[in-house]
């Protein structure tokens, strides 16, 4: 697996090449449980040097403690329950709970309405979730949080296979090719200012996503993925 960053203020390409295993199993036609272990095999992430926010800010560390949790060697991903199914008229749900994925824990649940045959679909997510600690990855530390998002769904019936969504201060824009690659752009605005934030009190960019099937011979779900944001 191939984990990249291109176009940060300290390295201009950051990467983390390592091996996963998934395993996936039903434990009834519902419920899925599911997790994958990941061992590191080389990674540049000791040029990330950022170690707090300003004095002055109060900002939480959400996601900079990342060159932390690359120094570990061996560690497990994610390893979650989910819940899923076909509520009726149109509307889906699920619920979940578990080591959600690398940095974050905790559980949450998901209502998802499309009418059939719609190209649009309207989705409510609400979590509750606490930081996974770096240095003992089955265990979390202080940090924890609720989180919830309502998110429009778009299929434009003029551009083939595109998907766009639209959350309160969130935007996303993707394009499906025949071969698994997806390649996207997307925003994020915070209502922060941008002395707290740190540069223009949003985030954008765009990612490309390559499934790795592409190169292998036995089947995988593992993907490469190249991220630049500003």
């Amino acid at each position: 697996m191939l984990n990249q960053s291109v176009g940060g203020p300290e390295s201009f390409y950051m990467y983390q090449v390592g091996v996963m295993g998934n395993l996936d199993y039903w434990l009834t036609d519902h419920l899925l449980m599911g997790g994958s272990l990941f061992g590191n095999i080389a990674n540049n992430y000791d040029r990330f040097n950022y170690n707090g926010a300003p004095a002055d800010s109060t900002l939480p560390r959400v996601r900079t403690h990342i060159r932390d949790y690359v120094e570990n060697n061996i560690y497990v991903n994610d390893l979650q329950a989910n819940y899923m199914g076909y509520l009726g008229n149109g509307l889906y749900g699920q619920m979940y709970g578990g080591y959600l994925e690398t940095m974050y824990g905790g559980v949450g649940g998901e209502l998802l309405y499309r009418p059939v045959n719609s190209n649009w679909a309207v989705g409510v997510d609400a979590n509750y979730v606490r930081q996974r600690n770096w240095d003992n990855m089955m265990q979390f530390t202080n940090y924890k949080a609720p989180t919830g998002h309502l998110t429009a769904y778009w299929r434009p019936w003029f551009i083939q296979d595109m998907l766009v969504k639209a959350s309160v201060g969130q935007f996303d824009a993707s394009k499906h090719f025949d071969s698994g690659v997806m390649v996207g752009i997307y925003a994020t605005k915070t209502n922060i200012s941008s002395e707290q934030y740190g540069e223009g009190e949003f985030t954008k960019g765009f990612y490309l996503s390559i499934p790795m099937n592409l190169f292998t011979v036995t089947p995988t779900r593992s993907r490469a993925h190249v991220n630049w944001c500003r």
